[in-house]
């Protein structure tokens, strides 16, 4: 509004001598036409009116009955009205309504009417849109009215087509407003189009950055070749600094007024002349071939009916319900698969990846370290088999609802697909995932969301032709393979009933049973002694009883099935492919429902109540200092516990949970609880043995069977009775870090991140998205030795412990420090490294294998212990803290100045001694987790080669007692 307000000279009431003076330039520089589809649907709605109702001439003239009451209020009497833009945007909207209605019938316009805004400017006509100002004082003025353009369309001018549309330019034309958005609560009306559509100013958020108004005088260096430098001798060219800029944008999340002042910013920087972009509208222009076409399916609102191609039609074939305007015509996105795909393929090395079935390296030959050691990725990967020719693929689907706004119920729902034959550090980064569509609203309608895709899948099995870097062409197949998500979505796009009804199991044919909660009741299914996880689903089962449950007239569910799903199309297995993400089974179902039990003080007269030992329990673990790689220190019980993420369970179950309740909780819940924590650490371990899987179902058989008794058959839910279904999953998809959602979820949350504001959320999404994922493209131009990329790789990149990819050859990190080793110290140091040294180098930190390290010297960090660690000596594993890490020089011909010797780098360990301590019991014994003393002054020193793994040190003042827990894998991260 500041634009309207800053010249007060030109009023628009009574007192101004000329109410039809067209507006300047500068007034109507940010002031935008109506959409066609706006002005269509306007011209429909009066053009339906049948004016022989009303009895007042007026009325009977020019309809003024729409806005006349808006119109005619009393601006003057009421300033702190005034400054209302919202009442400013209805009384303008007001007056073009009142000028198209008397165009259209031919009647004296009301388009003129008189209403004064103190220190207001003149409110421009529709006349004055777009329109280019004559110098000459006798040249009549080219205006466009809002009935001459409504009279150039005969018909329907909606951009968006019943059916598939494509939207070529989805990050750039946000703005022109040619998407009618989905359907709101209230009733439609021709107010509610108006007010939405006719925009007086740039709108605050519809792009990406692009929340800055446009400068005067748009600069044009459209021209400028994008290879050449930003100005004479300098070493980063244009293309390289745009690519950086976008990064940065995308990484920091900066606004667009941020974004125009980090350009100048860097134009300032540069010498002149230069052809630095310094306006958002050369950046956006500069950017203006990253085009991915999206595709908009509409569907009724009433039945999620999904519309043809066809002509529209005004009611819905299926409910009869009126889909001629925007209130009955919901639409979702659809991003086209194959076109992602051979965006991928494109990449260098990408092909080259997808061999990684291959090439891999296997620490035991029979067990189950990634998906392709499940059953059903083998069944597909036995010789002449699809997956065994190096051009096909398999995908993993997912999907999830995510609300964008906190107060508001909608959600948006991506669906996502992972190439399964990515290396795993490969597999779920954001621009190596294909994002098939997005769904915006409450739950998705399996048949209508997941249709379109049928095509592109079926394509994509039959065959796809792609060209890989250096123009070889080759023809790509792809099949689903399993699909992962939570249960409700699970039981959505498997077209069952919820999880808390009847047969809510996807996995078996236990049908369940009603208890009493007291005030309710809630849906469980006890553990059944002759049969715990049978009889169990298969492919064929599921598809007749959906078509059984859609033959019947009363459309009643059948073993839990309410009809087909489109799923089946896809080709996958629905009973075996079907995997059990145990982020929300077993760390936000199991682990959360135990949680809340132990510590609610409703329960304190419970034997397994720990609400009297809080205190203690709290003190215990917000004490400890976790290493780099949990993401989270721990967080109070009694105050956060409602608070706590999924990496936060997480981390209790997998470190924390045990060695915190050892000696406060009864012993009985105790090893049962430790049952939990030992087969789900085993099911993620790198390498998981058959008989590993067979002794973890034991572990949860025994789980399950006992839970009922211990804490009633109430809270024995589904999630508890998933349990008994996970290694059978394990056995047929891998471990259980291979389709957890975490991944998933990260995604989920820079997707939302894309959002910056309220309108048409998902178009900002997809379009984004779309640009995003031409980044990968634009890196092919630049040099693979240029500097650039490495800061490229830095913004792109995920921070974390674990870096992929990494050199194994440890990495000195910060400076080194001369000193002189005391003698005990220098006797061990030469007995390690074999010499005397000539120089003693000391520092603080070092990477191995992917892992940043650092001893115990390190000051800067105080929350954090990054120096506990397993390591060999004399073929032997041990657990120790490291003092200091040492750099030694031998004795050599090379002049001091130009020594080019390997020098020798050893870590000074004080050895934490594994103690007789059984933490559980001696039926048990835990892997992860061992009990040491932390009193030993004994010392080793080791080649830092000689470290393998960061682990978790768990200290208890009362009483003194020390635990190190090892991760359960070296795959998955926070």
């Amino acid at each position: 509004m500041d634009s309207i307000s800053s010249n007060p000279s030109h009023g628009s009431g009574p007192d101004s001598e000329d109410t039809d003076e067209s507006p300047s330039p500068m007034l109507t520089q940010n002031l935008r036409l109506p959409s066609r589809t706006t002005r269509w649907r306007l011209k429909k709605q009066l053009a339906a009116i049948d004016v022989s109702k009303f009895e007042t001439p007026l009325e009977m003239q020019n309809e003024e009955f729409l806005m006349h009451d808006i119109a005619q209020m009393d601006f003057e009497n009421a300033p702190e009205v005034t400054n209302s833009p919202h009442l400013l945007k209805r009384k303008r909207a007001s007056a073009e309504v009142l000028e198209a209605s008397a165009e259209l019938h031919s009647t004296p316009s009301t388009s003129q009417l008189e209403y004064s805004v103190p220190a207001q400017p003149t409110l421009p006509k529709l006349a004055g849109y777009r329109q280019a100002t004559s110098t000459s004082d006798s040249q009549q003025e080219d205006s466009l009215t809002c009935a001459d353009a409504m009279r150039r369309t005969d018909e329907a001018p909606d951009m968006l087509e019943v059916g598939d549309t494509e939207f070529e330019d989805p990050w750039f034309d946000l703005d022109r407003d040619q998407h009618p958005s989905s359907p709101k609560e209230e009733d439609f009306c021709l107010e509610d189009v108006i007010l939405e559509n006719v925009e007086f100013e740039v709108p605050e958020f519809e792009e990406l950055w692009f929340d800055c108004k446009e400068p005067e005088g748009p600069q044009d260096n459209s021209t400028d070749d994008p290879d050449m430098p930003l100005y004479e001798g300098a070493t980063v060219s244009l293309a390289e600094s745009m690519l950086m800029v976008l990064l940065f944008t995308a990484k920091h999340h900066i606004t667009g007024v941020a974004l125009v002042d980090l350009l100048t910013l860097i134009s300032l920087h540069c010498i002149k002349p230069n052809v630095c972009r310094t306006s958002l509208h050369m950046f956006r222009k500069y950017f203006g071939n990253l085009k991915n076409p999206l595709k908009f399916h509409k569907y009724c609102t009433f039945c999620n009916y999904l519309l043809t191609q066809d002509r529209p039609k005004e009611t819905c074939p299926v409910c009869s319900h009126d889909v001629s305007s925007d209130n009955g015509i919901s639409y979702f996105i659809e991003i086209p698969i194959i076109g992602q795909l051979r965006t991928l393929l494109k990449r260098r090395g990408f092909y080259n990846d997808l061999q990684h079935r291959f090439t891999r390296e296997k620490k035991n030959k029979e067990h189950l370290e990634d998906i392709y050691d499940g059953e059903q990725y083998k069944r597909h990967f036995q010789p002449g088999e699809f997956l065994y020719e190096k051009s096909n693929i398999s995908l993993m689907w997912y999907t999830d609802g995510c609300p964008i706004f906190k107060s508001s119920k909608l959600s948006l729902w991506p669906m996502f697909f992972a190439i399964n034959e990515l290396p795993y550090h490969k597999r779920f980064l954001k621009e190596n995932l294909i994002y098939a569509g997005l769904w915006l609203g409450s739950k998705p309608s399996v048949g209508t969301f997941l249709k379109p895709f049928q095509s592109s899948l079926q394509q994509l099995h039959d065959g796809v032709d792609v060209v890989l870097p250096g123009e070889q062409h080759v023809t790509v197949k792809g099949v689903v393979l399993c699909g992962t998500c939570d249960l409700p979505a699970k039981c959505i796009m498997l077209n069952m009933v919820q999880f808390n009804g009847k047969y809510g199991c996807a996995h078996c044919l236990q049908r369940g049973s009603s208890a009493s909660t007291g005030k309710g009741s809630v849906w469980t299914y006890p553990f059944c002694m002759e049969n715990p996880k049978g009889p169990p689903r298969s492919q064929e089962g599921f598809l007749n009883d959906g078509k059984l449950a859609y033959s019947t007239q009363s459309k009643t569910p059948v073993n839990g099935v309410k009809g087909p799903t489109f799923l089946s199309c896809f080709g996958m297995d629905l009973a075996k492919g079907m995997s059990i993400d145990y982020m929300h089974t077993v760390l936000l179902g199991v682990s959360k429902k135990l949680m809340h039990l132990w510590f609610d003080s409703g329960n304190n007269k419970e034997l397994f109540s720990l609400s009297k030992v809080l205190d203690k329990i709290d003190n215990r673990l917000t004490k400890l200092k976790p290493p780099h790689f949990i993401s989270r220190t721990p967080r109070s019980i009694k105050e956060h516990l409602a608070y706590w993420k999924a990496s936060e369970y997480r981390s209790w179950l997998f470190y924390y949970s045990l060695p915190v309740l050892k000696d406060s909780m009864n012993k009985l819940f105790f090893e049962h609880y430790a049952l939990l924590v030992e087969s789900i650490v085993i099911l993620n371990g790198n390498s998981i043995s058959i008989s590993d899987v067979n002794y973890c179902e034991s572990l949860l058989n025994q789980f399950c069977c006992l839970f009922g008794t211990l804490y009633g058959d109430r809270y024995s839910t589904a999630v508890v009775h998933l349990l008994l279904h996970i290694p059978d999953v394990v056995r047929s998809l891998g471990p259980l870090w291979v389709y957890s959602c975490f991944a998933f979820e990260d995604t989920n949350g820079k997707l939302l991140k894309m959002v910056k504001g309220t309108q048409k959320p998902h178009l900002q999404i997809a379009s984004n998205l779309c640009a995003m994922l031409k980044v990968p493209e634009l890196l092919q131009n630049i040099p693979e030795e240029c500097e650039v990329l490495k800061y490229i790789s830095h913004l792109s990149g995920k921070r974390g412990l674990y870096a992929s990819g990494s050199s194994k050859v440890p990495t000195i990190i910060g400076t080194t420090t001369r000193i002189d080793i005391e003698p005990f110290f220098l006797k061990l140091l030469i007995d390690t490294i074999g010499y005397t040294p000539r120089e003693c180098y000391r520092f603080l930190r070092v990477q191995v294998n992917g892992v940043v390290i650092h001893c115990s010297e390190y000051r800067p960090v105080s929350k954090r212990n990054s120096f506990t660690v397993m390591y060999t000596k004399d073929q032997v594993c041990l657990f120790g803290q490291i003092e200091f890490f040492i750099m030694c020089t031998n004795e050599c011909a090379c002049s001091t100045s130009q020594c080019h010797c390997i020098p020798d780098e050893v870590a000074l360990i004080r050895q934490l001694p594994c103690s007789n301590e059984n933490v559980v019991n001696s039926s048990l014994t835990l892997r992860h987790l061992r009990a040491v003393s932390n009193s030993s002054k004994a010392f080793h020193t080791v080649p830092v080669k000689n470290i393998l793994e960061l682990c978790v040190f768990i200290e208890m003042v009362d009483p003194i007692k020390a635990y190190i827990a090892r991760a359960p894998n070296t795959v998955e991260s926070d």
